[in-house]
């Protein structure tokens, strides 16, 4: 009888592992899901927060590099500008969403969220004025974002009537 009690409670343990196994397995889907659920409201909480921030008033832009561009540089430059300014406001939060893609793809061995968003980020800027942005254009840009010329958020007509004043 002993042996057979013995074999009762190792089908038990074994059954209970397997539950448990199970039951650790669903939560920590759940779990992943509420995280990526959880990243994707932060982020879109962040982005409405980053689009309520006051927008810089301009007397006159006089940026050597900037003035001198024509009109249709202009335009792209402050585009990419403000694109910036938007990325770097929702960076943590956008790194946050990234990892839990990235987490999901690992678990369902399926990267398209992850490669979806990728996509989606890709500013279609840079592809459709690739004649007109290089190296040094990305560069201008980036020192223009850093220099504090434009806040934290301006209207990119306004920056334009800056620049010809």
């Amino acid at each position: 009888m002993v042996y057979r009690d013995s074999v009762f409670v190792c089908h038990y343990g074994a059954v209970f592992v397997k539950l448990l196994v199970t039951t650790l397995v669903f939560l920590f889907s759940v779990n992943a899901q509420a995280n990526l659920e959880s990243a994707l409201q932060a982020l879109d909480s962040k982005t409405k927060q980053c689009l309520e921030k006051p927008e810089t008033n301009f007397r006159k832009i006089d940026d050597p590099w900037l003035v001198s561009k024509d009109s249709t540089s202009r335009k792209v430059a402050l585009l990419l500008i403000k694109d910036r300014l938007m990325q770097f406001c929702v960076e943590s939060e956008e790194k946050e969403l990234v990892y839990q893609l990235y987490l999901k793809s690992l678990r369902n061995g399926d990267s398209k969220l992850l490669t979806d968003w990728f996509q989606f980020r890709q500013s279609g800027l840079l592809a459709v004025h690739k004649d007109l942005i290089d190296t040094e254009f990305l560069n201008n840009i980036e020192r223009l974002r850093e220099s504090g010329l434009f806040g934290e958020s301006f209207d990119v007509k306004e920056a334009l009537s800056a620049i010809d004043k």
